[in-house]
């Protein structure tokens, strides 16, 4: 018994859409540029002129973290932290931020450390974790850009995917408000 051209199109639609629904994450199409989210968090007045810095590990003090915005289609399952060491601290759960850019009342947490640290992004259902320090990174790619405004406070712009993904930076955004030690 031979089936008709349409069954066929119809399982081929329906397996690629089961597929794109578990193998892709969901991304809005109109998602900001980093560009876009850093001329806001400018414009509220949350950082001032922030320019490019090639840094990956961070000096000790403590640190205001804010969590501002989050674009990505793994962000309940990201989780944003520190590490001293081989001991890694989270700071944040990606349900922590929600989606989108939160200016108004963004989560906070305070820390203080006494030693160098470097930073990272935990992708806990894929099991891949990113580190400030791009020689840590098993795809060996550098999967945070980090800024530094005129004040001295730092800014990570994340990439939450093996290899680079798209390239955004824009998956979790952290401003790291700074005071050094006394």
């Amino acid at each position: 018994m031979m089936r008709k051209p349409y069954v066929d199109f119809v399982l081929l639609v329906s397996v690629f859409l089961l597929f794109m629904t578990v193998a892709v994450p969901v991304v809005s199409a109109k998602e900001p540029s980093i560009s876009d989210i850093l001329d806001s968090l400018k414009g509220k007045g949350c950082i001032d002129d922030p320019h490019e810095v090639d840094m990956e590990i961070f000096p000790p003090g403590t640190y205001e973290a804010l969590l501002y915005a989050e674009y990505a289609g793994y962000n309940p399952y990201n989780e944003f932290g520190y590490y001293i060491g081989d001991e890694r601290y989270t700071v944040f759960e990606g349900k922590d931020g929600g989606w989108g850019l939160n200016t108004d009342n963004p989560p906070t947490e305070t820390f203080t450390v006494p030693d160098e640290i470097g930073f990272y992004l935990h992708v806990t259902h894929k099991g891949d974790i990113f580190y400030s320090e791009t020689a840590k990174n098993t795809d060996g790619v550098k999967h945070v850009i980090v800024y530094i405004t005129e004040d001295g406070n730092y800014v990570l712009c994340w990439e939450d995917v093996e290899g680079g993904g798209d390239r955004d930076y824009q998956d979790m955004v952290v401003v790291l408000v700074y005071t050094p030690p006394p």
